[in-house]
């Protein structure tokens, strides 16, 4: 027998001639397409050949690998003693690898070891833009 895709995306899918085996050769975003149709063929190695077609689709599931990672783990900054409140500190940026993950930023409380008489912070939720909070 041979094996043929004679019809979908050849670009994402291919197909072992000898074993009808289906591969995903590139990576793709579940968000992006995520439902294939494929027109496969198979052949018989008689002469005369003889053939026949099947439709597979294939329904590509988001799937959530990758976890975030800030670009710099650990950062130090200097600021003005007299910086007013709602000012620039400093930026933060993380990454995730995940197809169309969006990335939120928050300050984790619990795993701070500010005193309640040093200043306090806020990061934007979007941009990862740290801010005086406190003076």
């Amino acid at each position: 027998f041979s094996y043929a895709v004679v019809d979908g995306n050849t670009t994402i899918f291919s197909i072992n001639a000898l074993t009808g085996q289906i591969f995903v050769e590139v990576t793709q975003c579940a968000a992006e397409t995520s439902l294939h149709t494929l027109v496969l063929r198979i052949s018989d190695s008689d002469n005369p050949s003889l053939y026949g077609f099947a439709v597979l689709e294939v329904y590509v599931a988001n799937v959530n690998s990758f976890n975030p990672s800030f670009l710099n783990t650990e950062e130090t900054v200097k600021v003005a003693e007299d910086l007013g409140v709602g000012e620039y500190v400093a930026a933060v940026k993380a990454v995730d690898y995940d197809c169309m993950d969006k990335i939120t930023y928050t300050l984790d409380s619990s795993s701070s070891d500010l005193s309640s008489t040093q200043p306090e912070f806020g990061v934007h939720s979007t941009s990862g833009i740290v801010v005086l909070r406190l003076g």
